[in-house]
């Protein structure tokens, strides 16, 4: 899957699954990136879950800047 397509102006649109069996990229779909996250909704640890994963597929580091507490975030890659 070519994550790179759907960055725009070093950022990334994602929409996240929590409580998956492994993180992994589910599909990118118009322009936003689907993650499953193996990683509960509490506590921030799935927030920091999405960002170490983005940051290990995509090699640039990865920051939540918005969604922090929904399904749909906001990523900007440095």
């Amino acid at each position: 899957m070519d994550l790179d397509s759907a960055v725009r102006d070093d950022r990334l649109r994602v929409k996240v699954k929590p409580n998956a069996r492994k993180s992994d990229v589910l599909k990118v779909e118009d322009g936003i990136v689907h993650l499953a996250i193996a990683a509960k909704p509490e506590d921030g640890k799935a927030n920091a879950e999405v960002e170490r994963l983005l940051t290990k597929l995509l090699g640039r580091k990865s920051t939540i800047t918005s969604g922090f507490s929904g399904k749909k975030k906001t990523v900007r890659l440095s």
